[in-house]
């Protein structure tokens, strides 16, 4: 190589250097938290769908997915824990889980309701990992995928894993 001279202009061509796609991923704050999924979806349905365009993508609840009651805080406290009620069961069938609430306070009981409502609420939010770490692919994740993602400095106590706990072994494919 030494000793010979290399024509000037040189063209070389090398593939670009890819950057690994990070995933498309939205962090909810404050108060797009307390109404996310609250509000039913007005926007016109996909063809042989139940959601719109956005699908899950969108901010709205359409008719297929659980309801969420919005979130409200009243001197520091909110309206309900995200502890799921003991008068709520529900069983996962494939995809899709099934309700069974047999409380009768609606939406003055002070404990959630859904899976939504507990995933979402703020004490819980961003505040354990996603078991699928930066491979998740859910768009609205309401687990942590790095600590810049973590919600909160507290590590998560165990009143917040166990109340979790059913909806991580039954979700965990999801």
């Amino acid at each position: 190589m030494f000793g010979v001279s290399t024509p000037y202009p040189y063209f070389y061509e090398a593939p670009i250097p890819q950057v690994p796609e990070q995933p498309e991923r939205v962090t909810l704050r404050n108060d797009h938290l307390a109404k996310f999924r609250t509000r039913p979806c007005n926007r016109p349905k996909e063809d042989g769908c139940s959601a719109c365009s956005y699908g899950s993508k969108c901010q709205f609840n359409h008719v297929d997915e659980e309801p969420r009651r919005p979130l409200k805080q009243h001197h520091g406290e909110f309206n309900y824990k995200a502890a799921l009620c003991a008068e709520v069961k529900y069983i996962k069938k494939g995809n899709w889980v099934k309700y069974i609430n047999h409380c009768h306070k609606g939406d003055d009981c002070p404990f959630a309701h859904t899976v939504l409502e507990q995933a979402f609420h703020p004490d819980v939010y961003k505040k354990l990992p996603c078991e699928a770490g930066e491979d998740c692919e859910r768009y609205y994740c309401p687990f942590f995928h790095s600590r810049d993602d973590r919600m909160g400095t507290k590590a998560p106590g165990a009143a917040l894993t166990e109340c979790m706990e059913e909806w991580l072994l039954d979700h965990s494919g999801l």
